[in-house]
């Protein structure tokens, strides 16, 4: 059975779904784990403090008395303030290249040098005073810092700017800081993973575990439950799968309860038959040779008739079970009803009545298998024989009717009543009990025809007419290539 899930709505891409979340959550986390984490540990107070006391301190380096601009005369103005400050001091010029510096503090190197980035740097230029946070690191060590750029003027003229840096605490190894955010990331990572599992994996086991309730039911012989499951994924087409097996399995058990007691029933009189003439002839009730005689074929026509019907429940119960495969291909439509004609003739002469075929299929070959057809034909014939008065006239006609063929079997009998036409391919229907009891079928012949001709994707139907029955199925007419594969040409 093709699946009629929308791709959008199956499990498979929902869970694609989640997962993709996951990682975009994953990254995201530790993408504002990596942007925010400047601002903790008072990086906001460091940077208040810069913002307010940085312009004091440029006032007091470059334009006191005391002021210079000689690299040398900056750098030790630069180491003294610093060291009072233990903050890092810094001008730059305008073209970004350190003029003069405080010394490297300890541990640090030139790692402080770091926030010496051209974004910065520009825009400090051209708006005036920054101040920030942010991590610094050589790949080896990492810091927090803040800083503050503010620019310094001559005589209106722009010399450069002065870059205070002022750490928050000793370097780490960048290892350290990394595991660090990794670890926070992953915490929350597993979090929200977890609750999307857990509320992923209920929508999963609540009609799992309503279906396995339903499946005990059913084990305990109630094929009555059926899942009551709205969804348009997997699961959804798995519980209307499940509806459609309870139905299909209630169906065959009702199916085999009839049948094991419609068998009962049949099996019963001809079997009660038998026992009577057995019963008689051990009883010494029946001593004359001719009674013996008539008894012993009797009970040999009972005999014969529960063979029958043995061979017509198995090859009925067979169809059912798929263990019949129709061997499809070319035949001439006329040969059956031929076969048939032939086989029939002892019975037609003994009842009065007239077998005739008509062939209207213009040459066409149908498409079936050839044998079950005969097997078809030959039941419709013998049930009009059979069901009939004697004098019966029964017709076989073959009809090309566009791609199909249209076989029929018709008779100008006695008919079949109107409150009986639905019951006829049922099994063990015999129509008249008086007729019934003397036709040597089993009562299972047009059920058996009707499997076959539905092997062939088709349907046999008994069509509506004034006098007598008609049954009408359909075969599609073999296409030329198919023909003459079978029947090549001299």
């Amino acid at each position: 059975m093709p699946s009629r899930i929308n791709p959008l709505r199956s499990i498979w891409f929902r869970l694609l779904l989640n997962f993709i979340a996951i990682i975009i959550i994953t990254v995201g986390m530790f993408c504002l784990i990596a942007k925010f984490k400047p601002r903790e540990t008072g990086g906001q107070e460091w940077e208040e403090t810069l913002r307010f006391n940085g312009p004091y301190l440029s006032r007091l380096l470059f334009e006191g008395p005391s002021a210079s601009w000689d690299p040398e005369k900056l750098s030790a103005s630069l180491n003294e303030y610093g060291t009072l400050t233990g903050m890092h001091l810094m001008v730059v010029g305008p073209d970004g290249r350190i003029v003069a510096q405080s010394r490297q503090k300890a541990n640090f190197g030139s790692l402080l040098e770091g926030v010496l980035n051209e974004k910065v740097l520009k825009e400090a230029l051209a708006k005036g005073p920054v101040s920030g946070s942010q991590f610094l690191s050589d790949g080896h060590y990492t810091a927090l810092v803040s800083y503050s750029f503010i620019p310094l003027y001559s005589r209106k003229t722009l010399k450069g700017l002065f870059v205070i840096v002022s750490p928050h605490g000793p370097p780490r190894p960048a290892m350290e800081r990394l595991s660090l955010q990794l670890l926070q990331a992953l915490v929350i990572v597993l979090l929200i993973a977890s609750l999307a599992a857990l509320l992923l994996s209920w929508n999963f086991i609540k009609p799992i575990k309503a279906m396995q309730q339903a499946s005990r039911k059913m084990i305990e012989g109630d094929f009555s439950t059926r899942m009551s499951i709205e969804r348009d994924d997997e699961l959804g087409e798995l519980a209307r799968d499940f509806n459609f097996m309870a139905l299909s399995l209630k169906k065959n058990i009702e199916s085999r309860m009839r049948l094991m007691g419609d068998i009962s029933h049949e099996l019963n009189t001809p079997i009660a038959a038998l026992r009577v003439n057995i019963e008689g002839i051990l009883d010494g009730i029946v001593t004359g040779e001719r009674e013996k005689r008539a008894l012993l074929e009797g009970m040999l026509r009972q005999a014969d008739r529960i063979s029958i019907l043995i061979d017509d429940i198995l090859e009925i119960s067979r169809f059912e079970a798929g263990a019949i495969k129709m061997v499809i291909e070319p035949f001439d439509p006329g040969e059956p009803a031929r076969m048939v004609i032939e086989s029939s003739a002892p019975l037609v002469r003994e009842r009065c009545s007239t077998l005739s075929f008509r062939d209207e299929s213009g040459g066409a070959y149908a498409m079936g298998d050839r044998n079950r057809i005969l097997q078809v034909v030959q039941n419709l014939v013998d049930n009009a024989l059979f069901h009939n008065p004697d004098g019966t006239s029964v017709v076989i006609s073959v009809e090309r009717r566009g791609e199909s063929l249209v076989f029929s079997v018709e008779d100008d009998g006695v008919g079949i009543p109107p409150e009986d036409r639905e019951s006829v391919f049922k099994r063990f229907y015999r129509g008249d009990p008086e007729r019934a009891r003397k036709s040597p079928g089993s009562g299972l012949g047009l059920a058996i025809a009707r499997e076959i001709i539905e092997g062939h994707q088709s349907s046999l139907a008994l069509e509506p007419k004034e006098t007598g029955t008609r049954f009408v199925f359909r075969l599609p007419a073999a296409p030329h290539e198919a023909v003459a594969e079978q029947i090549p040409l001299p």
